[in-house]
């Protein structure tokens, strides 16, 4: 699922009013990826601060995965 980071906080948290209904149920499960790991990063940080604790990303975004040799689906 496709969010920006200028909308991260209230499509996730379950008490903006606002939270992506994909999301309910699980707010502290997610696994967050961008390009190269920057974004994801900030936004894992802002979500820990909302008290969603193991919410993690993937170090060094979705060029980390791809040259593991991992599948990216296009």
């Amino acid at each position: 699922m496709h969010l920006p980071l200028s909308v991260l906080e209230w499509r996730v948290d379950p008490t903006s009013g606002h939270q992506s209904a994909a999301l309910a149920g699980h707010e502290d499960d997610l696994i967050l990826i961008c390009h190269e790991g920057y974004s994801s990063s900030l936004a894992a940080v802002r979500l820990h601060e909302l008290g969603f604790e193991k919410t993690t990303d993937v170090i060094g975004g979705l060029v980390a995965w791809a040259a593991a040799g991992l599948q990216v689906d296009r």
